[in-house]
């Protein structure tokens, strides 16, 4: 899970202070756009090949894929027929 914030130093420090414990399947990062300051949290799935991930989304019928550049790395929006959308992002083996 990812939340999308205007202060992802502070949220992070908030959320390791009162649980006592780092995030590890969690993570904070700038919410896009200007006026984005409702923080909101996203599912967001590791692969190895997001590529291949958006190939058989296609293949599915998925039309709904937008790609964009976080803090330098690639990432994929999927979106499915009943609404909801999840990242994609490039994990290292």
């Amino acid at each position: 899970m990812v939340l999308a914030c205007d202060q992802p130093d502070k949220v992070r420090h908030c959320y390791e202070e009162t649980t006592g414990a780092p995030l590890i399947c969690g993570d904070s990062t700038v919410a896009p756009g200007p006026g984005a300051s409702t923080p909101q949290w996203a599912l967001v799935v590791g692969v190895v090949d997001p590529e291949g991930v958006v190939a058989r989304a296609h293949d599915h019928g998925q039309d709904l894929v937008t790609w964009s550049d976080e803090a330098g790395r690639r990432v994929v929006r999927l979106s499915s027929p009943e609404g909801p959308a999840f990242q994609v992002r490039h994990v290292e083996q």
